[in-house]
């Protein structure tokens, strides 16, 4: 059981999560599956409220066998596919796609599809009873829509432990078959000071840096250096951007090595850091913002991103963000998103990491000569990679074709 310092940690996050998340609190005999730790009330409510044409098309296939069909289907897929994806891009029923989640809308405009985002459940279990064999628990699991989706193990430092004890503790030593060291998305080991973040939880090496600042401050009187995690990290909103925007997905690779053996890599999922996230998203909103209020373009913003840090990802994820603004009018933000790199190598690494975003795949232009350039932008496509010098070459016949005139990049 936890230590005093820790309980008080764990419940101050709770009372948070329920009081201004609007998270439901589960108990532990909510959770029937024990197996796949899937709430299947929840995923087929939620089903039913957002998704009733198809809903009904399924009960008039299978009558009352239609929530165990979609249950099945949902269980066959976890054997070849991640959860995350699988949320990402719906669940197929006998023909009949599904949504397991909505996502936010893009403007004002999209009265349903708010109201359908609204639908969207976040519950959690804290001391969740796992393993059906021991007695074994983690501190926090929530889940969206009935589905697992974030793992969280807590430590308060002074109780003596910090957050690689509770990586050690609560991942690397547990067994990681369980299927709730397979369906999440996201593994916090968090402290009342510090967080790491794993989307793999099976070594020490995947937890990455989660913090806020070098030294997490709290935001708010009362609360706790880690606020940032459980205010915004763990709010609905941000949940759902991490599905719709956030997570890469890098299918598995196999080469033959200079040595003519063949190198074999397996799949993962990227996941941002903190301050990768905060960048991005801040940007996105801003801009957003000031478009609302002026009607116009124009704002100059400066990121100061450490070497070593991820620029090219961070990059890479704000393109994708810009790319998706609306006004409120439902009228696109930007025409075009055009990435213009200082260097060759900083080049190739802005294309190997955009190359990763494949829901971005029907997007994403990359320039190989001056020329393309310019027939990008005369086709009007949506991400345009290049290099500054390229840009330079054709400036001329940008201003003599008038391709930039009136066009919001």
């Amino acid at each position: 059981m936890p230590s005093n310092k820790e309980t008080l940690f764990q419940n101050h996050i709770a009372h948070f999560l329920e009081t201004q998340h609007n998270y439901v609190v589960l108990s532990q005999t909510d959770v029937l599956d024990r197996e796949y730790h899937i709430i299947a009330n929840q995923l087929i409510a939620f089903i039913k409220a957002t998704q009733t044409d198809k809903y009904q098309t399924l009960q008039d296939n299978f009558g009352t066998d239609a929530d165990n069909e979609i249950i099945k289907a949902l269980k066959e897929e976890l054997g070849k596919t991640q959860l995350w994806l699988l949320i990402r891009n719906g669940l197929n029923v006998r023909g009949v796609t599904l949504q397991l989640y909505k996502p936010k809308p893009r403007s004002n405009t999209a009265t349903q599809q708010e109201a359908h985002y609204q639908k969207n459940t976040l519950a959690f279990k804290t001391e969740y009873k796992y393993n059906t064999l021991t007695d074994e628990r983690v501190d926090l699991v929530i889940w969206l829509n009935g589905l697992p989706i974030i793992v969280s193990e807590l430590k308060h430092e002074d109780e003596g432990q910090n957050v690689d004890d509770a990586i050690y503790e609560s991942f690397l030593t547990r067994d990681l078959t369980n299927q709730l060291y397979k369906m999440p998305f996201m593994y916090v080991a968090l402290t009342n000071t510090e967080a790491k973040v794993a989307t793999n939880p099976s070594s020490d090496k995947n937890f990455l840096w989660f913090n806020a600042q070098l030294v997490n401050k709290a935001e708010t009187k009362g609360e706790y250096p880690v606020e940032h995690v459980y205010r915004h990290a763990f709010s609905k909103e941000n949940i759902v951007k991490y599905l719709e925007h956030y997570l890469v997905f890098v299918p598995a690779k196999e080469t033959i090595n200079e040595a003519g053996i063949l190198e074999k890599k397996p799949s993962f999922t990227i996941f941002p850091r903190y301050h990768q996230f905060r960048a991005s998203k801040h940007l996105a909103d801003h801009v957003k913002t000031h478009v609302e209020s002026t009607r116009t373009l124009g704002k100059k913003y400066l990121i100061n991103h450490s070497a070593g840090a991820g620029k090219t990802l961070t990059i890479s994820w704000m393109a994708d963000l810009l790319d998706s603004l609306y006004t409120s009018d439902n009228k696109k933000v930007f025409d075009n998103i055009i990435i213009l790199t200082d260097r060759k190598s900083l080049d190739k690494n802005v294309k190997d990491d955009l190359e990763k975003f494949t829901h971005l795949k029907s997007k994403l232009n990359f320039t190989k000569k001056s020329k393309d350039l310019a027939d990008f932008l005369e086709k009007d496509r949506d991400i345009i990679v290049s290099t500054i010098h390229k840009f330079a070459h054709i400036q001329e016949k940008l201003q003599q074709d008038n391709l930039l005139k009136k066009r919001k990049v």
